[in-house]
């Protein structure tokens, strides 16, 4: 059985590319303390980390999947933006109003 990340879990050991090197962990992410040096980076990792919590095991948004949420980090955090189909890019304010509506 797959070991469901937890507050401890470190942000580096779920999401690529790397937030920084200090690697927080996920309650570090969630209360803000992500340290990237810009507050909507960290903004958005504070989002993604509940999301990811929240895909489980156990599931508690079967909307999005660890996978996706995984793809959306990796994709903000080299381009700055997230496109979830051909043509569309959202930023920061955008993700995180797209990941709330995946919350119960």
């Amino acid at each position: 059985a797959t070991t469901p990340p937890g507050p401890v879990a470190r942000f580096n050991a779920y999401f690529t590319p790397p937030i920084n090197p200090g690697n927080p962990t996920f309650l570090a992410v969630l209360q803000g303390n992500a340290n990237t040096g810009n507050p909507t980076t960290d903004n958005v990792a504070k989002y993604l980390v509940a999301a990811l919590l929240n895909a489980g095991p156990p599931a508690l948004s079967p909307v999005l999947l660890a996978p996706a949420v995984k793809d959306i980090w990796s994709e903000f955090a080299t381009t700055g933006s997230f496109s979830p189909s051909s043509g569309a890019h959202w930023n920061a304010s955008e993700i995180i109003e797209y990941v709330l509506t995946t919350m119960q």
